[in-house]
């Protein structure tokens, strides 16, 4: 089975809702040299799952890459390879991978970040699956790397709005 075959059986058409976020900052990143990330960038499903991680996680730093803990409760599924693009997980930790959260006096949440490639590319080489090469081309060649990207800052709000908790403000 061809690369496409197997994508469109893992993935139909119907569930590719937010595929083209990591790809499109991927291009702006290399080809700008610097991108940001909005709120309104992501997917509602991907929005929905960040929020429900800020939600449960509350304040501080947030890892999608290397905290297990956090893929086991919020990955439903992850593998590596194309869920990065084709789940919310991966679009998240794809996208954002490592931020840090806080909360203003409103008590809406406010997510920090900066979008850079890992210094996990640095050590690696050129092989492996087809994202992780893409990875490393990022990195070596145009990609901003960690700590040297643009910052920018997601406002989540309340997260109060959903189940039992509903905001009642005007």
């Amino acid at each position: 089975m061809d690369f496409l075959e197997n994508l469109m059986d893992k993935h139909p058409l119907t569930k590719l809702e937010g595929m083209l976020l990591p790809a499109t900052k991927y291009l702006d990143d290399v080809l700008t040299h610097g991108t940001s990330i909005t709120k309104e960038d992501f997917s509602t499903s991907t929005l929905s799952l960040l929020e429900d991680i800020v939600r449960n996680e509350g304040v501080g730093s947030i890892d999608l890459k290397r905290d297990q803990r956090i893929l086991d409760t919020y990955g439903n599924g992850f593998e590596e390879g194309m869920d990065h693009l084709t789940k919310p997980y991966g679009q998240l930790r794809n996208t954002l991978g490592q931020f840090d959260i806080t909360q203003n006096n409103l008590g809406e949440y406010i997510l920090t970040d900066t979008y850079d490639w890992s210094d996990d590319y640095k050590n690696r080489g050129y092989t492996g699956d087809t994202l992780n090469v893409l990875g490393k081309i990022a990195y070596e060649h145009g990609g901003t790397k960690e700590g040297e990207g643009k910052p920018y800052q997601i406002n989540l709000g309340t997260l109060m709005n959903q189940g039992m908790f509903k905001d009642t403000r005007p």
